[in-house]
């Protein structure tokens, strides 16, 4: 098949349905490397979304914890306080 031979293309799925009659060699490899290109950013897209939300979880939890542990510190001082003022 030469560089520029022509095919049909057809497309389905889902969401899409396409027909792209005489398209040359060129122009389908240059249509897959945009489509490529589009996954790619989209998924970088989706991938960033999801740091940013482990990221927020984790400050979430990472507060949580500190106030549980100054709770529990504050408990065991006030524990000791009180053990060592009956003796």
């Amino acid at each position: 098949m030469s560089a520029n031979s022509t095919v049909e293309v057809g497309v389905q799925n889902s969401e899409l349905s396409a027909s792209l009659p005489n398209i040359t060699t060129s122009q389908l490899q240059d249509l897959l490397a945009t489509v490529m290109t589009a996954i790619q950013a989209k998924s970088s897209k989706e991938t960033a979304a999801f740091q940013t939300e482990v990221a927020e979880l984790t400050e979430n939890l990472e507060a949580k914890f500190r106030h549980e542990n100054e709770k529990l510190a504050g408990s065991l001082t006030e524990s000791f306080e009180v053990a060592n003022a009956k003796q």
